[in-house]
């Protein structure tokens, strides 16, 4: 991980955060209830799992500074995060999204503040992905996590951005 430092994980995450607005602030109303295929939720909850996902790492940094362990990003613990996530964002509005996406956007911007590269080269919490450095867990987290789902959304991009 040495050689990403935090400004580039900063720079990642500011595109990542960029692609995914613009993606939700051209959707059309009716876009966002589509379902993403291979996904089960809609276009609507998928945007808001990504935020949910940044809203992890901060509460993973809660935990630390008030002296808990950083929770697992496991698959039980990340199945039932989902789950809930999925339930509590059905009838979200594009305006609620963007506000939740600037809000916690701007938590991660705090956290990654005051990040030191040789933080990212601690052990961090157990993952899907087995044994990850604070770093890989962050970029994977901020940045591969919502490109990954990007890609999905765009895949609708015709279907979604239709007004009709």
């Amino acid at each position: 991980m040495s050689s990403i430092g935090i400004d580039r994980i900063r720079v990642e995450f500011r595109v990542a955060q960029h692609h995914l607005r613009d993606f939700v602030e051209k959707c059309a109303p009716a876009g966002l209830d589509r379902e993403v295929p291979g996904d089960g939720r809609s276009v609507r909850q998928v945007a808001a799992h990504c935020i949910d996902g940044w809203q992890m790492v901060i509460d993973g940094f809660n935990a630390v500074q008030t002296g808990q362990p950083m929770p697992a990003f496991d698959g039980p613990a990340v199945d039932a995060r989902n789950a809930a996530d999925a339930l509590r964002t059905a009838q979200f509005t594009r305006e609620h999204t963007l506000a939740a996406m600037e809000a916690v956007a701007a938590q991660v911007e705090n956290i990654l503040g005051f990040l030191t590269d040789d933080v990212l080269e601690a052990p961090g919490p157990a993952t899907l992905r087995g044994e990850q450095s604070v770093g890989e867990v962050l970029r994977q987290t901020l940045v591969f996590h919502v490109d990954e789902h990007l890609a999905a959304l765009i895949a609708l991009e015709d279907d979604a951005f239709a007004t009709a």
